[in-house]
């Protein structure tokens, strides 16, 4: 990787212009612009001016940072260019503090425009709408590694959007919106503790490629996406086909050596143009005076502590007075002792004061109480039998043991409240990670590698096509299979190649799950981001679809939540793919990892819980094989983590997910042999491509008659495949003979059963195929007697057996009564007979199709026999499933 810095400066025009100087041309008013945009891009203009370009080179393509141009009023504006993908990224922070916020409110926002790739969107409104699940999942791509980055206590709202303006799909419109959020964020002055970088690692026949191009992906049997500060990776997402877990490793340590160029390029960018930072904080308090208030209030917060004590919480307010008025007091104080300072510092070195001491008597509180609550957890974890009531057990114990800790400090106030809730978590967390640290113990009782006790079920919803129901602890997951036609596969309208997909997972989380009531709202970010994490998981495990047909679609229901449940959801998708007969080629499991880190001491959590996942400093979901890895998502909430924890959490991963992989097996130890008698049979037959238009017909007349009377769905490729789903055998067949018949070309010799159209005085018009007919003169007619009247012989709508005699240069068919009567020596004529099959290859799978393994013309081609007539079928293929 090269690493080249470009700056426009004004004036600078000819052979030495920096790459992207784009007004060598006449200026304006002297004729014509040398190149598009050269009217705008003046040297001596303002605008120009500002403009700077920071480039270098990623993958063998340049990858540029422009800014100073477009969106200025942005606390931080940056155009992202990767080849010809232009993404524009800004950064803005609110003036002032979101009130009421106890989380950081960020907002990232990922904005696919479809002129980016030169369409119009499909909705009848003619424009974009809401962002769609590939959107949303860039927008939690980009949130998940600049969030840890921001200062601890930051609640100003800030809001990151990337529009994505021009793409060519060799260059990723994520990668650069990633990059660029770093970009905005940190030559703003918005506090942002980075800059980050971002690449996608690929491998192609076993080498690794950094950003890989269309051509390379499609070769790929991995798409992982790295990124991390200059010397810890801070997030990883990954899909993989089986991949061991050592090579994914090397793909993340190959792809974070990428990421240092691209850091140093941004860390150049804050160093010559980047803002200042906010003071976010405010000026602090004067420490001399702060620590005088200090000595005045303490005599007074520990004798209303001492009293709440003393009188189990019958404290009059009198003797506890709230904090404004012991911030008074203290102040009248502080103004004897330092004359001519402002009475606001005064005031806020009271209250830094008063909030410190807050805090130092919930620390102790909390050392006093929370160890003795620990082990009174792990107790009730270890003599319960019922494990849901054991995990209500813990959760009451370290609730009243919280309220326990900021009781006392109720009179003195709702801010000394909050300030003594937010250190009592803080205490709890401590107390938590140093049990783990030390002793190597759970809250729940559990070694740091053991996995909680795993219950799987399958075929628990009897007119599905397939469900598996997987249990973990108090983590409860539903999985239903629905197998679908071709036509039901969802229709993608975003800026990617993929028009379609055939495979989709969807993930709902009820509140109930967690025991609690709230509005029902449609799927949220987290619920897409975990249902496509498990969609991943499952993909390449999954057969192709020239050898199962079928749109899958899987529902995961999450009915109790402790920890993990994306994990739970790719375990009970397995078993329900099972229960449906899907034949995939290896089971697939998953398993969630936590982190605790402490200076240099660190313990990996296999199979994480709420509260470790909460309080714990990795959230490092794995998924994959008895073979290898297939999807990865790791998130950290530190400041990056280095090689050796991830190795670490990969192997440790490893165990877990064969030791859940060998309880699923138990329950079910592969896909059944047939499907589901209410899951679809798929047909496929093969027309020729000229004769789509006849199974079509006029505004799809013709089809949708088919359909309407065979009870089927019909699905036709532009190759001429016919996809033909029916849940009823006999319906299925139906439609293929109709189709059959509507394609088959007339042969000479042919022998028909066809239909009466019309009468005339010199013979009969028969319809032997659906829009063919022929004549019967009326010399052909009968059984070889004479015939003097066509209606002697025939009416309209009877059915006659005919052959083929003649078929003219103008394309009219001369049939003959006789000759089919003489050659079936006076024989019956039955429907089968006169308009078989004319297959050259089927397939049965499932017990729908299984009437056509004893039909004598489906035993005729399995035994490779021509038809009376001598000919093979020519133009249809089909197969039963």
């Amino acid at each position: 990787m090269e690493l080249e810095f470009r700056e426009r400066t004004a004036g600078l025009t000819g052979p030495g212009a920096a790459v992207g100087d784009i007004s060598s041309g006449p200026k304006n008013g002297e004729g014509e612009a040398g190149g598009m945009g050269a009217n705008v891009l003046e040297p001596e203009t303002e605008q120009n001016a500002r403009f700077k370009k920071y480039s270098l080179i990623v993958a063998g393509r340049e990858m540029s940072f422009e800014t100073g141009k477009l969106a200025r009023q942005a606390n931080g504006s940056v155009m992202v260019r990767y080849g010809d993908t232009a993404v524009l990224v800004t950064a803005v922070s609110s003036q002032e503090p979101k009130p009421g916020a106890d989380f950081l409110p960020l907002t990232v926002d990922y904005e696919e425009r479809l002129y980016s790739v030169g369409r119009i969107p499909g909705s009848w409104t003619r424009r974009e709408g809401k962002p769609h699940e590939k959107a949303i999942l860039a927008a939690r791509l980009t949130d998940r590694p600049i969030r840890p980055l921001f200062p601890e206590g930051y609640r100003y709202e800030v809001q990151i959007i990337a529009t994505v303006m021009s793409v060519d799909q060799d260059n990723s419109p994520e990668i650069c919106a990633l990059n660029g959020a770093s970009a905005a964020l940190s030559i703003s002055d918005i506090p942002f503790e980075g800059p980050i970088g971002a690449v996608e690692v690929g491998r192609v026949d076993g080498r690794f490629v950094i950003n890989p191009t269309r051509e390379e992906a499609a070769k790929s049997d991995l798409k992982l996406v790295v990124a991390g500060l200059k010397n810890a990776v801070l997030m990883v997402e990954a899909g993989a086909k089986e991949i061991p877990e050592d090579e994914i490793l090397e793909a993340i340590m190959f792809g974070h050596k990428a990421i240092q160029e691209i850091v140093a390029l941004q860390e150049r960018m804050v160093e010559e143009i980047g803002k200042p930072k906010q003071n976010w904080l405010g000026e602090p308090a004067p420490e001399d005076i702060k620590e005088k208030a200090r000595e005045i209030l303490a005599p007074s917060v520990q004798r209303a502590l001492t009293s709440y004590t003393e009188h189990l919480g019958d404290v009059a307010v009198a003797d506890t007075p709230p904090v404004e008025d012991m911030v008074s007091a203290t102040v009248g104080s502080l103004e004897a002792m330092y004359p001519g300072i402002p009475g606001s510092t005064l005031a806020l070195a009271a209250r830094d004061a008063l909030f410190d001491l807050v805090k130092e008597h919930v620390m102790l509180r909390a050392e006093s109480i929370l160890p003795g609550v620990l082990r009174e957890t792990i107790k009730v974890s270890k003599e319960s039998n019922d494990r849901l009531s054991a995990k209500k057990e813990r959760e009451r114990i370290i609730d009243e043991a919280s309220a326990k800790i900021i009781e006392p400090f109720t009179y003195f106030g709702s801010e000394a409240v909050a300030v003594a809730k937010k250190e009592a978590y803080s205490q709890l967390k401590a107390a938590v990670r140093k049990l783990i640290i030390e002793e190597g113990i759970r809250v729940d009782g559990r070694k740091v590698d053991e996995i909680r006790p795993v219950t799987c079920e399958v075929s628990i919803l009897p007119r599905t096509h397939g469900s598996g129901l997987f249990e973990r602890g108090e983590t409860q997951v539903l999985s239903v299979v629905t197998l679908g036609a071709v036509g039901d596969i969802q229709i993608l309208d975003d800026v990617g190649e993929e028009e379609s997909k055939r495979f989709m997972h969807h993930y709902n989380f009820p509140p109930y799950s967690v025991g609690e009531a709230r509005p029902l709202r449609g799927p949220g970010r987290r619920e897409i981001g975990h249902g496509a994490l498990a969609e991943r998981a499952i993909e390449p495990i999954l057969p192709d679809e020239s050898e199962f047909p079928y749109t899958i679609r899987i529902v995961s229901e999450v009915l109790e939540s402790n920890g993990s449940t994306s994990m739970g959801s790719v375990c009970g998708s397995t078993l329900a793919l099972m229960d449906a007969g899907v034949p995939i080629t290896a089971p697939v499991a998953g398993v969630a990892m936590g982190l605790i880190k402490q200076d240099d001491r660190f313990v990996v959590l296999t199979d994480i819980q709420g509260i470790e996942d909460a309080l714990g400093d990795m959230d490092f979901k794995v998924a994959g094989t008895k073979q290898g890895v297939t999807a990865l998502q790791m998130d950290i909430k530190t400041k990056g983590i280095g090689r050796e924890i991830i190795k670490t959490a990969l192997e440790q991963a490893r165990r877990g997910r064969l030791f859940i992989l060998e309880r699923m097996l138990e329950t079910i130890a592969q896909p059944r042999k047939e499907l589901s008698p209410y899951a679809p049979r798929i047909l496929i037959m093969e027309i020729d491509p000229e004769k789509i238009r006849d199974v079509i017909g006029p505004g799809g007349k013709t089809i949708n008659k088919i359909i309407a009377e065979t009870n089927t769905k019909i699905d036709i490729e532009q190759t001429g495949k016919v996809y033909i789903a029916a849940t009823d055998a006999e319906g299925g067949r139906k439609a293929v003979k109709m189709i059959e018949a509507l394609t088959r070309d007339v042969e000479t010799g042919g022998i028909y059963l066809g239909k009466v159209q019309r009468l005339t005085n010199f013979g009969a018009f028969v319809e032997i195929l659906p829009g063919k007919e022929g004549l019967v003169r009326l010399a052909e007619l009968g059984d070889g007697g004479y015939v003097s009247r066509v209606e002697d012989v025939v009416s309209v709508g009877d059915e006659i057996l005919v052959k083929v005699t003649d078929i003219d240069k103008f394309g009219r068919i001369n049939l003959s009564q006789r000759q089919a009567v003489m050659e079936r020596g006076g024989e019956a004529a039955t429907e089968d007979e006169g308009n078989r099959y004319r297959s050259q290859a089927y397939r049965t799978r499932g017990q729908g199709a299984g009437g056509a393994k004893n039909d004598r013309f489906a035993k005729d081609v399995r035994e490779g026999k021509n038809d009376k007539n001598g000919k093979d079928g020519r133009n249809t293929r089909h197969r039963y499933r």
